[in-house]
């Protein structure tokens, strides 16, 4: 087995275990909390999504670009990682009157606005910080340490939530709390390993390298948000016309369908390191390269649909009768994710081609009409109404995507050649 496919199984079988703790406490959580609570808390959890897009800038993409084709990789690794823990804190104080002002839309009364407040926040450095370190883990395909962070977080969590259920309760703020608690505690931890990065910097250097970063985050960060409204605009708008607890059932069928796009993360995390290292090598690497895309994307494809099928007959075995019916939801978001698999491995041209402007506004653009969409079939629809909008925008992107990429391959082709 070549190197790339035996990195490619750890980041997969990594993925599966880490994402497997809190589907395998799906049915823990259904239980000791309310459907309004569950509810509850999903806004809440896409709120912190919306609010970890502006904080975190999702550095992972520059970071692997940047480190997969350095010789010097010591070096450029003490400078992004310096200039990636700048960029983050200086970000959350800008984007701060934002949240509270969207916490404050979202949540009923005072005290609830402000503690969500308080903890999308903390929740949102902390998180983009992790990502940093992973993304240098991903760069240099330390595979066992990226593994051992994220199952690490996601146990760690768990062992915080129940700490929290037997000692008070489980109600949507302890919840929060215990995974606030848990995200403080690793961070401690993960300072004291990485501290030795801040040591003595040129800061002529370190200023071009924090600028750099930025002009190539920034369009990601509209990219991000509107991927970040294709999944949220859905729950605030059923939440709006039908209450918590349908938000609470569209909840649960998307984190049972999220098996899908937990396997494609997996996969593109292994991916874009040897993407980004050969694509440019050769043309005999590139057409492996591109072949591989292929490939791949036919696997999303098959992986989509098996999984909708098994998990929309097996769910009734995993949840309570309280949430009955999602079996079509299951369906339908399950393809949507295979399709938005296959966009994210032949996005990966445009990220080679620096195009994060147009991969921005054709995300946006998409965000805009699928905004449009839940307006026109959730009323009518409800959670079925929403789930087919998702797939309609997600299949959508992945076309435009496509053809785009193919341009910009064959940009690069006769570049080469040339």
């Amino acid at each position: 087995m070549s190197f790339e496919k035996k990195i490619a199984l750890f980041y997969t079988f990594g993925a599966l275990l880490n994402k497997a703790i809190p589907f395998l406490l799906l049915p823990f959580y259904t239980r000791v909390m309310t459907v309004e609570d569950f509810g509850i808390y999903g806004i809440f959890m896409s709120l912190f999504s919306l609010s970890a897009v502006f904080v975190g800038l999702k550095p992972n993409t520059y970071i692997v670009k940047e480190l997969s084709s350095k010789t010097n990789r010591a070096k450029d690794t003490h400078y992004i990682i310096v200039a990636c823990f700048i960029i983050i804190p200086l970000s959350a104080f800008v984007v701060s009157p934002f949240i509270f002002f969207i916490t404050k839309l979202s949540f009923d009364n005072e005290f609830n606005h402000f503690f969500a407040f308080v903890c999308i926040v903390i929740l949102s450095v902390l998180q983009a910080l992790r990502v940093v370190v992973e993304s240098v883990y991903q760069a240099n395909n330390k595979v066992f340490k990226v593994l051992v962070l994220q199952i690490s977080v996601t146990l760690i969590s768990a062992i915080f939530v129940f700490i929290t259920y037997f000692f008070v309760g489980i109600s949507w703020e302890e919840r929060v709390l215990a995974e606030v608690s848990a995200a403080v505690f690793v961070s401690l931890i993960m300072f004291y390993f990485f501290q030795f990065n801040f040591r003595r910097f040129r800061r002529k250097l370190l200023k071009l390298k924090v600028i750099d970063s930025a002009k190539f985050l920034t369009p990601l960060v509209w990219h991000s948000l509107s991927v970040v409204v294709l999944n949220l605009s859905d729950r605030l708008i059923l939440n709006y016309y039908f209450g918590q607890q349908v938000v609470g059932k569209y909840i649960a069928a998307y984190t049972i369908s999220m098996v899908c796009g937990v396997v494609f993360d997996a996969v593109i995390r292994a991916w874009s390191p040897y993407f980004f290292a050969n694509a440019k090598k050769s043309k005999h690497s590139e057409l492996i390269v591109f072949r591989g895309s292929i490939y791949l994307s036919l696997l999303a494809l098959f992986l989509g649909a098996l999984v909708a099928i098994v998990l929309s007959n097996i769910y009734s075995l995993i949840l309570p009768d309280s949430y009955s019916g999602l079996s079509m939801l299951i369906i339908i978001i399950s393809f949507a994710y295979s399709i938005e698999g296959v966009r994210k491995f032949f996005c990966c041209y445009l990220y080679l081609s620096n195009s994060t402007k147009f991969i921005a506004s054709l995300s946006l653009f998409t965000a805009f009409c699928n905004l449009i969409l839940n307006f026109i079939f959730v009323p009518t629809f409800s959670d079925v109404g929403a789930a087919a909008t998702t797939l309609i925008s997600f299949l959508f992107m992945t076309c435009v995507t496509m053809v785009f990429s193919l341009k910009k391959r064959k940009e690069l082709l006769e570049l080469e050649v040339s």
